[in-house]
């Protein structure tokens, strides 16, 4: 045999080789989504560029091919042809492809960057393409990635190199939305400057909290990050309801609402339900509650859980409503409008949520109803509070770590039967929390109530300011097997919580506090170095079984102390303190305040008269927009002591009112501080007209409005600190 024609069959015999080892990889590797990707571990749909090897395939032979030239044993599995980019893909000729041909795309943006994948001829003209499940062709038709139920990040063309890709990365997520698809964060930060939104059915998973995460690196002091639904009334991105989706209600009786024009909900809407604020027991009260619509009647509709409170003469939102009504719709990075909605069945586990720095405004709002967080992570290095829930109703936190400067977290307007269950919770190195400040707070007088958490810690890190508490329970609330260390106060249970198995670790003026008709049982309260105060104070609460101790191990004396009367300062036969006053607060968030006679009041804080004594102080912190010829007005008992006047619109302002007297003084006098956004300082002696023990509410308005006028965006806060 000559050595041309030994060299032919050597070819021949060499390519039937290849070809078998082609059919035999064709099987493994697309049937059964096998991958030498590096990121195999972290997703099972990203198609490697580099093929198996193959037995007899040693000539490196090449041909050419429509997709330009390729290796001998490529072309020789015609079943599948290889692209290096989507680009690549979008300009690849389809008039000689049939429908349903394979290419497999070796990257996004350059081959290996693991945003690849799969992909197969269509005629879907009806799709518009986004370049993530569907990517324009040639000819008129598209090519459709073969997914398995999921993308990432990656396969979403989002780089994660530090800059900013907002649209991008709203679009990936705007995707699985619409295609109920999970969507996958690839390692790194997803990095955004402005607000990202993530609605409702929505399945997010990432490679671990601290791995793949959400970075907003936006320094504006009025940015927010992240945003899990749209709804919330303490939100100022778009209102707090739709006219047009509020109803009346007249009473309720177990689960049946009776409301106006029953007939226009539906079985499985999500609604809220509001009653009237009122103040009960010297604390504001709101009502309110998320539900779902289970059967609807001529006059009343049927809820799936049972209505928890007075919500006579209160009113119904239909949330979640698919139609666009005319105007005040969130638009989103990509230019989406979407309608007020809590996110509901949305499920995010191992991301990160961080943010580079803020002012108020957290890692993470949520507007959450049956939604759940896995071992997730929220807040930075310069983070401000780690999550605001507005609310968040019916959701669970698993295994989060909370990472703070102010608060770990605030969950306030319809915020309800909510589980943290192991968390972390942790100061990071950042300016301490102000002072009457909650770490973690359910924030009673907006409503929150039933928030439940299970083991897990606090921790602090210290010197914290002595009046800063590290966790309000919330009314009917529980807490298990949770471990606290503060140098500030402990544990403050509200009405009907309780509390067993924990640690607290305190400092200053109290371990546990109040669980006024609840217990706190079985705990071991410890005292720092130096502690001042009492481990534990009772508010008509039951405390049993509890372990006093110092931090040298030594056991305490029990210095448990039963209250004569809420909100009145007695002493026993040595002069000792036998109940400290609980603090009153009011806060309040809001989009719209009414006018009547010219006047909105914007904070009002009612106490039982007799309260007020030497030494007394309301502190107030206000953040406001008001119309050019409007003031501010401080009143005591409907009496101004004191009038601001700005021609700034938009303005904050905090201080405080001290009841002392000084030379020629008496208890009809106090001394008002304030300090404003605008540079003004206050330091005033003001005559209230009015003797201490006498005042019975604390005011502020805004006046010199016209009936056409409303306040718009404006917070809040009043407390009663105690001496």
């Amino acid at each position: 045999m000559n050595h041309a024609r030994r060299h032919f069959l050597y070819r021949i015999f060499k390519a039937g080789a290849v070809l078998t080892a082609a059919q035999q990889a064709w099987a493994g590797n697309v049937l059964s989504g096998q991958t030498k990707s590096a990121s195999a571990q972290e997703v099972q749909t990203n198609y490697s560029e580099a093929h198996p090897s193959h037995a007899g395939d040693i000539s490196g032979a090449h041909v050419r091919t429509m997709t330009g030239r390729q290796p001998l044993h490529r072309a020789l599995d015609g079943r599948v042809a290889s692209v290096a980019t989507l680009e690549d893909l979008r300009v690849l000729p389809t008039d000689r492809i049939e429908e349903g041909a394979l290419v497999r795309v070796a990257g996004y943006h350059a081959p290996g960057d693991d945003g690849g994948g799969l992909f197969t001829l269509v005629t879907e003209l009806d799709v518009p393409p986004d370049d993530i499940i569907h990517v324009m062709a040639t000819g008129k038709k598209l090519w459709r990635r073969c997914h398995q139920g999921f993308f990432t990040s990656a396969q979403a063309g989002i780089k994660r190199d530090g800059t900013r890709e907002d649209e991008v990365l709203q679009k990936a997520i705007n995707t699985a939305f619409d295609y109920k698809l999970r969507f996958h964060l690839s390692r790194g930060a997803h990095t955004h400057g402005g607000m990202i939104l993530i609605p409702h059915d929505v399945v997010i998973t990432g490679c671990g909290k601290h791995e793949s995460y959400f970075y907003n690196d936006f320094r504006n002091a009025g940015q927010r990050g992240v945003i899990v639904g749209t709804y919330g009334p303490a939100n100022s991105y778009i209102p707090a309801y739709h006219p047009e989706h509020v109803y009346g209600l007249s009473h309720t009786d177990n689960h049946r609402i009776y409301v106006k024009n029953s007939q226009d909900f539906k079985v499985g809407d999500i609604i809220g339900i509001e009653g009237t604020r009122r103040v009960r027991d010297t604390n504001l009260h709101s009502p309110n509650q998320i539900n779902e619509v289970t059967s609807v009647h001529e006059k009343y509709i049927v809820t799936r859980y049972y209505i928890d409170d007075d919500y006579d003469g209160g009113r119904v939102i239909r949330l979640n409503q698919p139609e666009l009504p005319e105007g005040d719709t969130f638009t989103d990075a990509t230019g989406r409008q979407w309608n007020l909605h809590v996110s509901v069945n949305t499920s995010i586990t191992n991301v990160g949520f961080r943010q580079k720095a803020g002012f108020r405004w957290p890692a993470v709002n949520l507007s959450t109803y049956k939604t759940v967080f896995e071992n997730c992570s929220f807040g930075s290095m310069e983070g401000y509070t780690a999550v605001s829930g507005n609310p968040v109703a019916r959701t669970v936190f698993k295994d989060c770590e909370f990472l703070y400067s102010r608060n770990a977290w605030e969950f306030a307007y319809y915020s309800h039967d909510t589980e943290v269950i192991n968390p972390t919770i942790l100061r990071v190195m950042s300016p301490p929390s102000n002072v009457g400040d909650y770490i973690c707070h359910a924030n009673t007088s907006e409503g929150a109530k039933r928030i439940h958490i299970n083991g897990g810690q606090l921790n602090d890190g210290g010197p914290s300011d002595k009046v800063i508490t590290m966790l309000q329970t919330g009314p009917e609330s529980s807490i298990r097997n949770f471990t606290i260390t503060t140098f500030g106060r402990g544990v403050w249970g509200d009405s009907y919580a309780t509390m067993s198995g924990c640690t607290i670790i305190w400092k200053n003026e109290f371990g546990i506090a109040g669980f006024s008709h609840g217990y706190a049982n079985d705990n071991i309260v410890v005292s720092q170095k130096d502690s001042s105060g009492h481990a534990i104070l009772v508010d008509r609460g039951t405390f049993k079984n509890n372990v006093l101790r110092s931090v040298d191990g030594a056991r305490r004396r029990c210095d448990v102390l039963q209250p004569v009367n809420r909100h009145t300062l007695r002493t026993d036969e040595n002069d000792n303190n036998t109940f400290k006053s609980t603090p009153v607060y009011y806060s309040s968030y809001s989009n719209s305040l009414p006018v009547v006679n010219g006047r909105a009041t914007i904070g009002l804080l009612e106490l039982a008269e007799g309260t007020i004594e030497q030494d007394s102080i309301f502190s107030y912190e206000i953040m406001i927009e008001t119309p050019d010829s409007a003031n501010i007005d401080f009143l005591l008992n409907d009496q101004s002591i004191h009038t601001i006047q700005e021609n700034n619109r938009v303005i904050g302002i905090h201080g405080k009112i001290v009841f002392a007297s000084g030379k020629g003084m008496d208890n009809k006098h106090c001394r008002l501080f304030l300090t404003s956004s605008t540079g003004q300082y206050l330091a005033l002696p003001l005559n209230a007209g009015v003797a201490w023990p006498d005042v019975k509410k604390f005011e502020i308005q805004v006046f010199g409005l016209s009936e056409a006028q409303s306040i718009r965006r404006h917070y809040v806060r009043m407390e009663r600190n105690f001496s």
